[in-house]
């Protein structure tokens, strides 16, 4: 900035070097009110950052917990639908081998009982033969006593006072009554026999039928099993892409976790550059303060030697304090622009970045300092 010459002032000096103090004042004020305001940005955005830390590794650990959670209750639902598998497959191949074995039973029984019939058939058979024979036997009998009685009728006078014949016609009624009730015993014997063999008959028919019902109830038993073991495949396979969802998930959520602490990282590292920006900004206000103030002790003394001297310095005063304005509005826009960044990054605690302070407006010129008439000694 090249400094201009004017004419000399007409008011005193003083006044003149009490408002560019008040000027300068002002300038130092909204200095230190951008700072205090960047101040403030830096220590909210190191809370953001400590608040972002505690969510993400609250959400790991939670997340964590909750897959072993679920990774051991799976575990303990295998184990237990292992056991009740071998436990289900153990009692069907009992009850299967109970069932042959009663089947092979019946079998035997079945035909135990078929043998039994034959040999009644074979007795019947056998008493059917006899009592033919008996009948031929008494009928060969009463042919003789017949003749006999016959032969006595010839002889009757002979030996009519005999009792034989009696004796043989009472020992035939006896015999035939002896006959007539043996087989009249073995035809009740034979009804008997006959009716015991359909009755258990009826009895092994009636078994065999519960023991194919069971049968039956036990296949549908392993087919019902057969589903429950596929249901329970089924839902080991939704646990397990649940649980590879959830692995995903933390896969996910630990690289959203890296790159929250590389932003974590690159934040401290901006707060750094605005704390190392803060000291630099307050030794240069400390340097310009310090000047401004031998400008003023030398703008009091108002000697004609000093005058270029203290043009220089005027002039050096405003150059930099146009460099320190201007690069701390730029330094200010880039860290709002920075802040206004990294809050849009932040998906779940969101705070609005704070708007850069305008120190001056686009009508502001950084005064100048007119030269003090020359004192007249």
């Amino acid at each position: 900035m090249v400094s201009e010459v004017h004419p000399p002032s007409l008011c005193p000096p003083t006044s003149a070097s009490a408002s560019e103090r008040r000027q300068w004042e002002r300038i130092f004020a909204a200095l230190m009110e951008m700072l205090r305001q960047r101040q403030g940005q830096i220590e909210t955005l190191a809370g953001d950052r400590k608040f972002l830390q505690d969510y993400v590794l609250l959400q790991h650990n939670r997340w964590e917990s909750k897959a072993q959670l679920l990774e051991s209750q799976i575990a303990q639902m295998k184990k237990v639908e292992e056991m009740e598998r071998l436990a289900y497959a153990a009692k069907l191949d009992l009850m299967l081998g109970l069932k042959q074995m009663e089947v092979s039973r019946c079998k035997e029984l079945f035909e135990n009982t078929e043998s039994d019939l034959q040999d009644f058939h074979e007795c019947v058979e056998t008493l059917n033969r006899e009592i033919s024979l008996l009948k031929m036997k008494s009928s060969e009998g009463d042919m003789r006593s017949m003749s006999s009685g016959e032969n006595q009728q010839d002889d009757g006078h002979l030996c009519s006072g005999s009792t034989e014949p009696r004796n043989w016609k009472q020992a035939y009624k006896k015999l035939s009554a002896k006959k007539e009730a043996e087989v009249t015993a073995l035809l009740a014997e034979k009804d008997f026999v006959w009716h015991q063999f359909k009755k258990m008959e009826g009895e092994y028919t009636g078994l065999l039928k519960s023991k194919q019902v069971e049968v039956n109830q036990a296949n549908e038993a392993a087919e019902k099993l057969q589903a429950t073991v596929e249901k329970l495949q089924s839902s080991v396979f939704d646990k397990e892409e649940m649980i590879s969802n959830l692995r995903a998930d933390v896969s996910r959520m630990e690289v959203d976790l890296r790159s929250r602490t590389r932003e974590a990282s690159m934040n401290d590292e901006e707060v750094k550059k605005l704390q190392f920006s803060v000291r630099e900004k307050d030794a240069m206000i400390a340097k310009l303060q310090r000047e401004l103030a031998r400008t003023e002790a030398n703008s009091r003394k108002s000697s004609g030697k000093k005058m270029p001297r203290s043009s220089k310095e005027a002039s050096l005063l405003r150059r930099s304090a146009g460099r320190s304005v201007s690069k701390g509005r730029s330094q200010g826009f880039l860290q709002a622009g920075g802040l206004r960044m990294s809050s849009k990054r932040k998906s779940l605690t969101s705070m609005p970045a704070l708007d850069s302070p305008k120190l001056f407006s686009s009508s502001f010129k950084v005064p100048k300092l007119r030269h003090p008439s020359p004192a007249r000694f």
